[in-house]
């Protein structure tokens, strides 16, 4: 049993510190569905899964080559970002007001 500024509290209900590992959420899936092995991430580069294998226009496009059956194709695998990135965090651009 340990005690605290309240009183004395159990040992299962006392709080274990909180470490980020920055695993990224989903990984596995994202293997298992798609081929894209991806280890850590801060949430703020998201996969955005693309029906047509295209990224519209503000995504982030990574381009692999990969040999299927002998033939070699290009898979796209496409991110989205969220938060501010730094031209907008530091500069205003005209249409932002």
């Amino acid at each position: 049993m340990a005690t605290g500024a309240g009183g004395a509290v159990a040992d299962d209900e006392v709080q274990t510190s909180l470490v980020e590992d920055f695993a990224y959420p989903g990984a596995d899936v994202l293997l298992a569905e798609h081929g894209l092995q991806v280890h850590t991430g801060d949430g703020h580069i998201l996969f955005e899964p693309s029906a047509t294998g295209e990224c519209v226009r503000g995504l982030i496009k990574v381009e692999t080559h990969v040999v299927r059956e002998g033939v070699q194709e290009v898979v796209n695998y496409c991110f989205r970002t969220s938060g501010l990135s730094l031209t907008t965090r530091w500069m205003r651009v005209p249409w932002q007001a």
